[in-house]
């Protein structure tokens, strides 16, 4: 996380698996987004961690009318889940955020 500049963002998969939706097996994938606020609060756009919480739930995509939580980001899923998001310290010390979202597949191909 220390090489992670502030403000950053960074995605990473964390396996995937099995799980059930609408009554029927389907393939998921999880993701954590790790999350660094920027260290002035009057940054453009801000960054305070719960603006940046919000964006990933509530905000807008540019291409979109509607929530990226309620968003199709990819032809193969469902819009994401959003799990738990918790604050975090590295070993230096520093504070950041990670916010779990699960991506559920659509169909069987």
């Amino acid at each position: 996380m220390r090489h992670l500049p502030a403000p950053g963002v960074m995605v990473a998969w964390q396996g995937g698996g099995l799980g059930s939706f609408g009554g029927f097996e389907a393939y998921k994938h999880r993701f954590l987004i790790f999350l660094r606020a920027g260290e002035q609060f009057a940054d453009d756009p801000p960054t305070a961690y719960y603006r940046l919480l919000r964006l990933i739930m509530k905000g807008l995509p540019a291409s979109g009318i509607q929530p990226i939580s309620n968003t199709t980001v990819h032809t193969s899923c469902h819009p994401m889940e959003v799990g738990d998001w918790s604050r975090q310290t590295d070993a230096e010390g520093v504070d950041y955020f990670e916010v779990s979202v699960t991506f559920t597949e659509i169909g069987d191909e």
